[in-house]
């Protein structure tokens, strides 16, 4: 606690705008890395060194957006958190993991669709929507993914 706030609060559950801000490009583009020393395709983006090969030389690497999915979830309840920030969206939540068309895996949710319609082998795109509230109650955008027509 402090002089300021009468109740404590929790910062690994506060979404801020300087963390969306780093995070954008990943967020609205898939943009991953590529090591240039062993080719390993890496998302969310990574700094630094690579974990596989120790190089240095990690470039930005467009993700593609499309892919399949390959299994999936379907939940009741929309997520809400203890900081009170909210999921956007109202009734079931289906949550899948995608694999990619250069083979990365990514978790995310499935918009547009019956829970029904949704199966294993469907081929998905990407689509850039509303995730999430900010602490200060701006609208965090991100990537989720819709069937592909």
């Amino acid at each position: 606690m402090s002089e300021f706030a009468s109740e404590w609060i929790d910062h690994d559950m506060i979404f801020t705008s300087f963390r969306a801000w780093r995070e954008r490009l990943g967020r609205y583009r898939l943009e991953g890395s590529k090591c240039a020393g062993c080719g390993e395709i890496w998302f969310p983006r990574r700094h630094g060194v690579c974990p596989k090969c120790h190089s240095r030389d990690l470039a930005p690497y467009q993700c593609p957006h499309t892919g399949e999915v390959i299994e999936f979830i379907i939940k009741d309840n929309p997520f809400t958190d203890l900081s009170g920030t909210q999921y956007h969206g109202r009734g079931k939540r289906v949550i899948a993991i995608i694999r990619l068309d250069d083979g990365l895996h990514v978790a995310a949710d499935l918009e547009d669709c019956s829970p029904a319609d949704v199966h294993p082998g469907m081929r998905v795109k990407l689509s850039t929507r509303k995730w999430m509230r900010e602490s200060n109650s701006n609208w965090q955008y991100g990537y989720k993914f819709t069937p592909a027509r």
